[in-house]
């Protein structure tokens, strides 16, 4: 009788198998990861964008004028959310919250700061109040706090910077380009900063590596004052920053008052 033999796969056949294997992960892993963050990328646009047409909603019912970056309401009074993050206070998020009528669109899905996380460096008890540090800013050149600008104000409202990737609710010129040391601290910084050669060491040890390498791509998304959105490099926004005058004789795109090229 004829004796039956097992065949089975040789421990070179394995080798070759493992090492095809590894080759396409190494190759594929990359890919699977940059199309991940495009999706958060995307996402992050499509919150700005909302936003953006929610501001320019509030200005049609409010005489023309931007929302303020924050107002001070009396301890009795309700927010335009029902929320409380600070006594007496609503942020430019709540006030234009009727517009949009939700709080996740203003966390970024790469934010380090998302609603339930610790809120040590912010102690506040309503986690909501996490959407206050780490995630939008609010151009406060715009947003002025007592007298917000008209948007007959703003002269080149398609390259004037409204809403950025920012450390805190609200930006100007130095928390782009850093203080006069070129430094951030706290929470006052720009995601990818450091990227461009801004110090983050006395940023909050929380956001250190959000002020390193930024969210998506070494950049940060951004709506301008006419509501539109884009992606932008934080070295773009940096060099931005850098260009701001108080006299308004040079063209930036933070300055609502200066013909910015684009």
């Amino acid at each position: 009788m004829r004796r039956l033999e097992k065949k089975g796969f040789t421990l070179i056949e394995l080798l070759v198998v493992i090492a095809i294997i590894s080759i396409l992960a190494a190759i594929l892993f990359p890919v699977f990861a940059r199309a991940r963050e495009n999706a958060r990328r995307t996402t992050c646009l499509s919150n700005l964008k909302q936003i953006g047409l929610g501001i320019m909603q509030y200005t049609q019912d409010n005489d023309e004028r931007y929302p303020g970056v924050y107002s001070a309401i009396n301890a009795a009074d309700r927010t335009q959310d029902g929320q409380v993050f600070y006594a007496s206070f609503q942020s430019w998020q709540q006030i234009i919250y009727p517009y949009v009528k939700s709080h996740q669109m203003f966390f970024c899905p790469n934010s380090l700061s998302q609603p339930g996380a610790d809120i040590a460096s912010t102690p506040v008890t309503n986690p909501l109040a996490r959407l206050l540090n780490s995630n939008y800013g609010y151009n406060s050149f715009i947003g002025v706090r007592l007298a917000p600008l008209s948007l007959a104000a703003v002269v080149t409202p398609a390259t004037t910077y409204m809403i950025a990737e920012t450390g805190v609710y609200s930006f100007s010129h130095t928390d782009l380009k850093g203080n006069a040391s070129n430094a951030y601290s706290g929470s006052y910084y720009l995601p990818g900063g450091g990227a461009a050669n801004v110090s983050c060491t006395g940023v909050l040890a929380e956001f250190q590596s959000d002020c390193n390498t930024g969210r998506h791509f070494n950049g940060v998304t951004v709506a301008f004052a006419d509501g539109h959105t884009k992606w932008l490099k934080s070295g773009v926004l940096v060099a931005e920053g850098r260009k701001y005058v108080s006299t308004h004789a040079t063209p930036s795109a933070i300055d609502p008052y200066t013909d910015n090229p684009g």
